[in-house]
Parts: structure tokens; sequence; C-alpha cells
């Protein structure tokens, strides 16, 4: 049974990482705690829902396509105006990172009340994309086609994030504005360019999250983002700031954490698991554990 709960949280840290992964570019570039970055993770996955109730009767495949890019599409036009009247102005004022911390945390709040007010606030069944009758192996192990779906996403945005940001023109841009964005913009770098790009691409990766989440528990809520977000940006600095790597493999950690704890320790403490763990790392080693000190 040990290796069945590894499994089921491995299919849960699959999503950790994906949405760890949105949280350290922005966290890594801005250095500014983004807390409704969550409520882009709710929207994707009720902007996939939505666009699934929209489009009975067409083809299979062609409607899958459709639900992701109405997820992606909605979840980045809410980045996007973060990114414009929020964390622009911010950074072009060089305010504090505590004023960003309140100001993203507001913008949270009034997201979800206003998707509680607006869409629902009872759960909303997600449709089964991917089924999630497990297939049964020697002895008592089952792995369902959705947990192997979820492990394959984290590992190809892992993959597409990093080679992104490490070998590619805007993946350096990205590094010279985390590293100073003073001199960046002084040497005639558009800041606001690298910015938008990286809240898009953070923004796609909420939304494929948020979708990654309603295939596994089949259900999306207006709330549904927020703490996973939140756990999310927890495996982000365990991994290092701005570490894709890093992100990625903690966001795992957590889930298998978070499953094991619950199985062996109590559920009632699920939540817990990974600030116990954050606070861990902290202690032991500031940087992350594939970070290095600056």
């Amino acid at each position: 049974m040990f290796l069945q709960y590894l499994i089921d949280g491995f299919a849960l840290g699959a999503i950790y990482g994906v949405l760890a992964l949105s949280y350290t570019l922005i966290f890594g570039v801005i250095r500014i705690v983004n807390f409704a970055q969550g409520e882009l993770i709710t929207l994707g996955g009720m902007g996939a829902l939505g666009a699934w109730a929209l489009t009975p009767g067409i083809p299979f495949g062609l409607r899958i396509v459709i639900i992701v890019l109405a997820g992606i599409i909605t979840s980045c036009a809410a980045g996007l105006l973060m990114e414009r009247f929020l964390f622009r102005n911010l950074l072009r004022r060089n305010s504090p990172a505590l004023l960003g911390l309140i100001a993203s945390l507001g913008v949270s709040l009034f997201l979800q009340n206003m998707l509680r007010i607006a869409v629902s606030s009872s759960d909303l069944v997600f449709p089964v994309i991917i089924s999630i009758e497990p297939i049964s192996f020697s002895g008592n192990l089952q792995i369902s086609p959705v947990q192997i779906t979820l492990c394959i996403i984290l590992i190809f945005l892992s993959i597409a994030t990093y080679l992104v940001v490490e070998k590619t023109r805007f993946g350096f841009s990205i590094m010279a504005v985390r590293d100073n964005l003073t001199l960046a913009s002084v040497i005639g770098m558009n800041v606001n360019q690298v910015l938008v790009g990286v809240f898009l691409v953070a923004s796609v990766l909420a939304a494929i999250g948020g979708a990654m989440m309603g295939m596994y528990y089949g259900v999306v809520r207006y709330d549904i983002g927020f703490l996973p977000g939140i756990k999310a940006f927890t495996a982000s600095i365990m991994g290092g700031v701005g570490n894709v790597r890093g992100a990625a493999l903690c966001g795992l950690l957590l889930g298998i954490i978070e499953s094991l704890g619950s199985t062996y320790i109590s559920s009632a403490y699920k939540d817990g698991f990974a600030f116990l763990l954050l606070i861990l790392v902290l202690l032991l080693r500031p940087q992350g554990l594939l970070g290095t000190r600056e």
C-alpha cells in the first residue's frame, strides 16, 4: 500500500509542480508574492468548464482543444490585466514588496467573491476527459490514466519552461530583468514586454494547472485555486527562487509528503505538511533545495 500512496502523491505533486512553475516565474522576476495567481488557476478551470458546456455535439478531439484554449485565454486575460494595472505600476514606482503582496491579496479576495456571486458558490462538476478508472497491477496497486496523464504533463511543461528560460533570448531577458531591473531598462531592454511575456507564460501554466485540478478532483469551485496556489508558492520557494527544476521537483515532493502524511499521520493535518516542510527547508537550507547562495 505504501507504493500506492506514493503513486497518489506523484499525481497530486504533478499538479503542485505545474502551479509552482507559474509562481516561480513571477516571483523570480518581480520578487512580489502574487496571491492572485491562485485565482488564475480557478479561472483556467472555469473557462475550460464553460467552453465544455457551450460546445455540445462537437467532435471530442476538437472539443478538448477548444476547452484548453478557452481556459488559457480566460486565465491570460486576467493575468495581463493584473500585470498592466497593478504590478507594472508598483514596479514603476519602486514600491515595497509588501505593498504588492497586500494588493495581490485584495485582488485575490475580489476575484473569489466575484466568481462566487457571478458563477456559483457550489462545486461545479468537471467533465471526465480522461478515464479515472484505475488499472490494476500486481497486488493491490492501481494507477488511473488521469494520474499518468498528470505526470506526463508535468514532465513536458517542466522541460518546455526550462528550455524557454535557459535557452532562448526571451529567457535571457527574464534573467536580466530579474537580476537588475533598473540596469536592464537603462541599456534599452523593453522591460514591459518582458513582464507581459512572463505573465503570459505564468497564466498559461496556471490555466493548465486549473484544468489538471478539474480532471483530478472532478469539480471546480470559486476558491479551488487559493490553497493549492499557496502550497505551490511554498514549493517554488523550497526549490530555490526562480529555479524551474527546483519548483517542479519540490511540487512533486510536496504531493508525496502530503499523501503519505495524510495516510500515516492524519488527514486533518494534510494542509499543514507543506508549511512544516517549508519551515524545515528555510531553517536548514535557506536558498532552497536546488538554489544557490547569492
